[in-house]
């Protein structure tokens, strides 16, 4: 029994590391998505597919500004920190 929980947590261990991974993106992948998992150029703009309120914008530093006009919210998001290595202080 304890050999079969290991297994399947093996299994979906690798399963849940390969869809979070930050490579290359899908040819289908919409051009909002692209910006956002941090595959754009500055200036490079994008409107969300699914909430047309949503839209991405690539900054000169390489952030991406994500505005929803709907509720008149501005974030910044860093899609390169997703790939630098956290560490503790």
């Amino acid at each position: 029994m304890k050999t079969v929980i290991a297994l399947a947590m093996l299994v979906a261990s690798g399963a849940a590391s390969a869809a979070n991974a930050t490579g290359p993106l899908s040819e289908r992948a919409s051009k909002a998505d692209a910006i956002a998992k941090g595959h754009g150029r500055a200036g490079d703009s994008a409107v969300a597919t699914s909430d047309a309120s949503v839209s991405f914008e690539v900054l000169e530093n390489g952030s991406v500004r994500r505005t929803n006009s709907k509720f008149n919210t501005v974030s910044i998001i860093d899609p390169a920190a997703e790939t630098r290595p956290r560490t503790r202080r």
